[in-house]
């Protein structure tokens, strides 16, 4: 008895685990599913840009230690890599759609 009600409630955890691979669209989570607009990918790789040059004459002009623009340099340029990455799955996907 105690064996069957552990598993119902473990099955019962797991769907609501997998719940957002289903709900999405297209199977897809639904937070990766927000970031499709090529638009908007790219706004916001323009804003890394800007922030990065912004920091880096900050850090110049001795306005930042060194240690806090290593760390602004390491998560703007993370940042901006998994961006480029994803505009370009996008990009990718759109051309597979065009061909087949």
């Amino acid at each position: 008895m105690i064996f069957i009600l552990c598993v119902l409630t473990s099955l019962f955890v797991l769907s609501f685990l997998f719940i957002p691979f289903f709900v999405g669209p297209g199977g897809q989570l639904s937070a990766n599913a927000s970031l499709e607009s090529e638009e908007s990918l790219e706004g916001m790789q323009k804003s890394l840009l800007e922030h990065y040059v912004k920091n880096e004459r900050l850090f110049a002009n001795s306005q930042l230690r060194k240690r806090e623009w290593e760390q602004r340099q390491s998560f703007l340029t993370n940042r901006y890599v998994d961006i480029t990455r994803r505009l370009d799955w996008i990009r990718f996907q759109k051309g597979q759609k065009h061909v087949g």
